[in-house]
């Protein structure tokens, strides 16, 4: 079936070229998305989301015939999934460094690992929206290289370059805390 025949299939209701749709894209996009920390639930969502954003796109004119069908959904199933992880990573901070912060000693008491954690919290606070968001992502093991595309650095050695420089503001800060343990 031709893109054009999947297309006028998909507007009239057509089981058929829903299912091909489905055969052509959806394996490739679940293993995408599966290698960028989803399951194979979210890649189902994605597609199903991506068909109804295809439609809209056709309603509305925006919709040109340039490239395949199917990689057509697939970067619009890639781009909603990536910002789908910028919006998960930007509101989490995760334990990664702040573990490494306060060291994994059973010896220590839990008030010191408490003053810890809230002074590594609250000097990671004051870095730049950006720093943290760079931050996070790296504690998640995203990589360098998709770091530069989802904050829009030049490329993977220049956001390699500022998380450098951020994980040296937020040692910076936290060795002058006067809060910060001496030790």
């Amino acid at each position: 079936m031709k893109d054009r025949d999947l297309i006028n299939g998909l507007l009239n209701d057509d089981n058929q070229a829903y299912e091909l749709l489905s055969a052509q894209v959806l394996p490739m996009l679940t293993a995408w998305i599966v290698q960028n920390n989803g399951t194979k639930e979210d890649a189902e969502e994605l597609f199903q989301d991506s068909i109804v954003t295809l439609l809209h796109q056709i309603n509305i004119g925006k919709y040109a015939y340039q490239n395949k069908l199917k990689w057509y959904l697939f970067t619009v199933q890639k781009n909603s999934w990536k910002k789908k992880l910028r919006k998960i990573l930007k509101n989490r901070v995760t334990s990664r460094a702040y573990l490494e912060y306060i060291g994994n000693s059973d010896v220590e008491e839990a008030d010191q690992i408490d003053d810890r954690r809230l002074i590594f919290k609250k000097n990671f606070s004051t870095l730049s929206a950006k720093c943290q968001e760079l931050l996070n992502m790296r504690f998640k093991e995203i990589s360098y290289e998709d770091i530069a595309y989802l904050l829009n650095y030049l490329n993977a050695d220049v956001a390699r370059a500022a998380k450098y420089r951020c994980i040296q503001r937020l040692i910076k800060r936290i060795l002058e805390d006067p809060d910060s343990p001496k030790n």
